[in-house]
């Protein structure tokens, strides 16, 4: 070979997050070493021996020095670990305005509903939201059916309540808070079987790790559906159907833990998306309207107001809350606003004046018309509120 010998310690390590290429990284690793004398410089590590005498041997063949496995049980060695199953944070879709064309991505509905991680050890299950709560209390019949389920494993899904028209609702789903509801769990990911680690596989493997345990799901446990078209053909059905959106997940592509590298993506066909509440107009029932906010650069942003959507129970709830996180500071980094700022009624130092705070930490999904020039929300409705993220999460979709 041709080069400079590298002095001190190195690492290589295969790129994860594009399975399709063949990149590596060369990192530095260690203290750095003194410098070698020239005569040194040309001589092996290991042996003490110059470039000229390793020629010289004719033995510059390279050999692994690695003993040969003589019996089938010396091959079994090198098993895996077993790890067991437990809370994985979830991977997280990249917001797109165009689904790829390149017949390299699988497709799935964006279901409208909790994001779940469901952990079974031995005869124990509990089903985790995105942020580690537990939620077993809420869903029990999610938690007997998968206890029914052989084996051990950590699967990804969504908890979903379905309308009459068996479309994914959001609102229903917060209401079964107040009345007994039947919900239902989409399993989409399959990160542990049996104590075997499977998120370094590719997602087609996991996909039909998933098949084989969930052979025969039955309600309220399903297998989320691959939609088997052209993704313009996928959008507009969607679209007609009222869902939210769509996900696509790229061929061969690994489990990624808490990222969004672009390996999954999604797209939304509905005009509604989460918002961090930073504050609120007094009202006769508790409040009239809340102060929606998101975070950009590190800015906290005022967007909107929301007035319309709110049933007394969830106004209690949040009435409740802002007890707790009552502020003298407004966290609005762009306010106050001119009276000539945005459509309806500006939110002016003298509008300010009216108006209570509370620290950004409640989210709650709201949807809406349009976006305006000016970055903000027209015609907004409360959905429903969010304990399953966090606000500091919360930036706008594409």
């Amino acid at each position: 070979m041709q080069g400079q010998k590298l002095k001190g310690e190195w690492i290589l390590v295969k790129e994860k997050r594009d399975p399709e290429s063949n990149k590596w990284l060369l990192i530095k690793a260690g203290e750095s070493m003194k410098p070698l004398s020239a005569k040194l410089d040309d001589t092996s590590a290991i042996s003490g021996r110059s470039v000229a005498a390793i020629t010289k041997a004719n033995d510059a063949q390279w050999q692994s020095n690695r003993p040969a496995a003589t019996t089938k049980t010396g091959a079994r060695l090198a098993k895996k670990k077993r790890i067991e199953p437990q809370f994985i944070e979830p991977m997280n879709c990249k917001a797109v305005t165009k689904l790829p064309e390149d017949g390299k991505w699988t497709f799935e509905i964006k279901f409208d509903g909790y994001r779940c991680l469901a952990v079974k050890n031995v005869t124990e299950v509990t089903l985790f939201s995105r942020n580690e709560n537990v939620l077993n209390k809420r869903f029990p019949n999610v938690v007997e059916a998968l206890r029914a389920v052989r084996g051990e494993f950590a699967l990804d899904g969504e908890i979903v309540a379905l309308d009459e028209q068996g479309r994914p609702s959001f609102q229903l789903l917060q209401n079964s808070r107040s009345r007994p509801l039947e919900v239902f769990f989409y399993a989409f990911d399959l990160l542990n079987d049996n104590g075997e680690d499977l998120q370094q596989l590719p997602i087609d493997q996991r996909r039909a790790a998933l098949q084989r345990l969930l052979r025969t799901p039955k309600d309220p446990l399903r297998i989320s559906p691959l939609l088997e078209a052209p993704p313009g053909q996928v959008l507009d059905a969607v679209s007609k159907l009222g869902l939210e959106g769509v996900v696509g997940k790229r061929d061969g592509s690994l489990y990624e833990p808490g990222e969004r590298s672009g390996a999954w993506i999604k797209q939304r066909t509905n005009r509604a998306q989460e918002f961090v509440v930073g504050g609120y107009v007094p009202g006769a029932r508790g409040f009239d309207s809340l102060l929606l906010g998101l975070y950009e650069t590190g800015r906290f942003l005022f967007v909107a107001k929301v007035k319309d959507g709110f049933v007394p129970r969830v106004r209690e709830e949040i009435s409740r809350d802002f007890k707790k996180l009552r502020s003298d500071t407004c966290p609005f980094t762009n306010l106050p606003e001119k009276k000539s700022a945005r459509r309806g009624e500006a939110i002016t130092a003298e509008k300010m004046k009216e108006c209570r705070w509370v620290k950004p930490k409640l989210v709650c999904q709201v949807s809406f018309v349009e976006w305006t020039d000016a970055g903000n929300l027209r015609h907004t409705t409360f959905v429903g509120m969010r304990t399953d993220k966090e606000a500091s999460e919360i930036v706008r979709d594409v």
